[in-house]
């Protein structure tokens, strides 16, 4: 997030047409973000806590949970309203 706020918001807000390079690069950084999440969902078999978990572990796992919802929703969001891929 730290390059949007840094790069691609910044540009935007100026309306100048060189977006299209540093928005392949967010799109980039976003799918390598999901393969992230998708990773830690299969190291936590889909962030199940086990039956036999403590209360550090539930709260390990919903948060993780919370984090892959939130951050997939961003890229989301993202992806199709602010930077959408144009149709050729």
């Amino acid at each position: 997030m730290q390059t949007e706020e840094d790069l691609a918001f910044p540009i935007l807000c100026l309306h100048i047409d060189v977006i299209s390079l540093p928005i392949a690069m967010l799109r980039v950084e976003h799918e390598d973000h999901l393969a992230r999440l998708r990773h830690i969902e299969r190291l936590t078999d889909g962030c199940r806590v086990p039956d036999d978990a403590c209360t550090h572990w539930h709260a390990l796992c919903l948060g993780l949970c919370k984090l892959s919802d939130d951050v997939s929703e961003h890229i989301e969001l993202e992806n199709t309203y602010l930077f959408p891929v144009e149709s050729a």
